[in-house]
């Protein structure tokens, strides 16, 4: 949208951040991490290096959300869908895919310390499976005795719009058990779309096995309707540590106010 040196210039004067306090007052966003890792453990080899961030970048990203969003429970957002519960002016939900073990270990000691909420989204056939990759049953419940929420992302990290109609329902009642085998019945049934794959076919069964909350990886802001409620069904920005850091890994503020602040406001629906 801006060159390097205006973009600096506006977010430094707090031209940007005032500008997106007005836009974006009535649209919810919800940022997408992945791993979180020390940079010393950091390999650009990986395979999955692009979904890593450090713990110190997310240190960082957690400033940036306090000073620029008012960060919501994603309890919250049901409440506002289902019970018409106002959302404070630029909300924002942090929200982790997959399961991995560092979530735990990493991400939430971080998330304490700024003392922000966060949802997990585990895929529940991995539980217990590697102690070195996937959260423990024993982790999932710090989590959860934590306050921070946790939410299915499948059984497998399979595309569930390749399964069948009675498949995708075994799968989702089956993730179900799992986590109330571990942690009870959660307050929220939420949900997000492996690889982000999602139609109108797997948004209604999901509705159907009562998720009340269903995410997506359409890098976009939720506008909220004039009704005051937000959508079931939500987009969500993945935040990538190469689009927003300089060379020595630590975030440049105003790539990120550009990778956030100036995306398009759309409801989603299917």
């Amino acid at each position: 949208m801006f060159r390097p040196a205006v973009k600096n210039a506006l977010y430094r004067t707090g031209l940007f951040g005032g500008w997106h306090r007005r836009r974006n007052k009535g649209a919810l966003t919800i940022v997408l991490f992945h791993r979180v890792l020390k940079p010393v453990a950091i390999e650009p080899t990986l395979a999955d290096a692009p979904w890593i961030i450090s713990d110190k970048l997310l240190r960082q990203c957690l400033r940036f959300f306090h000073r620029h969003y008012s960060v919501v429970r994603l309890s919250d957002v049901w409440a506002n869908h289902h019970q018409a519960r106002p959302l404070p002016p630029n909300p924002l939900v942090i929200t982790f895919d997959d399961g991995w073990t560092d979530n735990e270990s990493i991400a939430m000691p971080v998330l304490q310390e700024f003392m922000l909420p966060a949802a997990f989204f585990v895929n529940t056939g991995v539980i217990d499976t590697d102690g070195a990759r996937w959260l423990s049953g024993a982790q999932l419940r710090a989590l959860h005795r934590q306050g921070l929420e946790i939410g299915i992302h499948g059984v497998e990290h399979r595309s569930m719009t390749s399964l069948g109609d009675d498949r995708l329902m075994r799968d989702l009642h089956q993730a179900k058990r799992s986590l109330e085998d571990r942690l009870g019945k959660p307050a929220v049934w939420s949900l997000s779309f492996p690889h982000g794959h999602y139609d109108k076919r797997t948004v209604a069964i999901a509705r159907r096995c009562d998720f009340g909350m269903m995410l997506t990886s359409d890098p976009l802001l939720n506008l909220i309707g004039a009704d005051g409620r937000c959508s079931d069904l939500l987009g969500r920005i993945s935040v990538h540590a190469s689009w927003i850091t300089d060379a020595k890994g630590d975030l440049i503020p105003e790539n990120l106010a550009g990778w956030l602040f100036v995306r398009q406001q759309a409801v989603l629906s299917a």
